[in-house]
């Protein structure tokens, strides 16, 4: 890989998982117990999320030169068991200790709302697909299964859950500069594992600096 990721909670690289990715990606999940503050030295302080965000794992890469012109592409995707409304997975580019851009913010949500942008993402990411549901797959990651069901706490209905499909989040920054990327995966309460941030790949101008 071209540049590196240092993980603080629980996570690391995975295998390939028939039924979710046929190549190896990179994971954390909110079972860390790494307390949301620690995201404040990049800059990080809200997630967004009603009651905020309490503990869980997080990961930040290598410094990563992009120009101007370079659009950086982050593919990602999302694994959960919980109820809507319950835990948040999140992608910034930071730098200098300030949030530059937020690239990719995914919930628990019920399975036919949009659970990409409940936080809004930041002006100028794009999204392909720009929403997702959850599959409704069967997936053993980091000593936990998810899937394929979860519990809507409003219907007190089984609901889909698993996994969504792999996103591309693409952001051009404004300035020319050495950058990061803050990946956070984070209960909204407790600290149980329910839910997993995962990676794919990280590209800079079309060419690769993370494949698994």
């Amino acid at each position: 890989m071209g540049i590196g990721l240092t993980l603080s909670g629980h996570g690391g690289i995975s295998p390939a998982v028939a039924g979710f990715s046929d190549h190896e990606f990179f994971f954390l999940d909110d079972g860390g117990n790494i307390p949301f503050a620690a995201l404040a030295p990049y800059g990080v302080t809200n997630c967004g999320m009603t009651g905020g965000c309490s503990a869980g794992s997080f990961a930040i890469s290598s410094p990563i030169q992009l120009g101007s012109t370079q659009v950086l592409e982050v593919t990602l995707s999302f694994l959960s068991n919980d109820a809507p409304h319950y835990d948040a997975g999140q992608c910034y580019l930071v730098a200098n200790g300030q949030q530059i851009a937020l690239l990719f913010s995914a919930w628990a949500g019920p399975q036919n709302q949009n659970i990409i942008n409940i936080v809004p993402v930041s002006a100028g990411v794009t999204l392909a697909p720009p929403t997702a549901v959850f599959l409704g797959n069967t997936v053993p990651l980091g000593g936990f299964t998810y899937g394929p069901q979860r519990l809507d706490q409003v219907s007190r209905q089984m609901i889909p859950g698993g996994s969504i499909p792999w996103i591309t989040a693409s952001y051009t920054p404004a300035q020319s500069g050495g950058y990061q990327l803050l990946f956070a995966m984070y209960n909204t309460q407790g600290n149980n594992t329910n839910s997993a941030l995962a990676l794919s790949s990280i590209k800079r101008g079309g060419h690769e600096l993370l494949h698994l």
